[in-house]
């Protein structure tokens, strides 16, 4: 991990401190209005009588509100493991599905060491596209 320390003497430093306080307040800003956003939902939700599963629209005033609710479903892998056999086959409730995933590790061993005809067949089967800027700011931690 690459540690660069800065001091605040510099008008360079100085620029790019306001820079760091400012997306960190903003930051804080989108975490308390996602949190104050939700409660809302579940609050208007409720006085609505929205049902648990589903999308229903309302027309409340001049505002129409399309609610959808539901549930997200996860499979214990150990219970399934062990429990697979005696499931209702009819239901079909879990679905065994191959998936592929990049190997960023190897990816980054072949840039390294892979021959120019190795390299074109990975190019071939991956690709790579610029991932999300992201900066996590922790305040007072030196």
């Amino acid at each position: 991990m690459d540690l660069l320390q800065l001091d605040n003497t510099s008008d360079f430093n100085k620029d790019i401190i306001d820079n760091i306080e400012e997306l960190s307040a903003i930051k804080r800003l989108i975490e308390n209005y996602k949190e104050s956003a939700a409660v809302l939902e579940n609050l208007i939700a409720e006085k609505l009588n929205h049902m648990d599963m589903g999308q229903k629209t309302y027309h409340v005033c001049d505002y129409k509100l399309t609610i959808t609710s539901g549930y997200n479903y996860t499979v214990d892998k150990a219970a399934y493991a062990r429990l697979r056999d005696t499931l209702p086959a009819k239901f079909n409730v879990v679905q065994e599905k191959l998936t592929l995933s990049a190997n960023k590790t190897a990816i980054r061993e072949a840039m390294k060491y892979a021959s120019p005809a190795e390299l074109h067949v990975i190019a071939e089967v991956v690709t790579a596209a610029p991932a999300k800027l992201q900066i996590k700011i922790v305040e007072g931690e030196q």
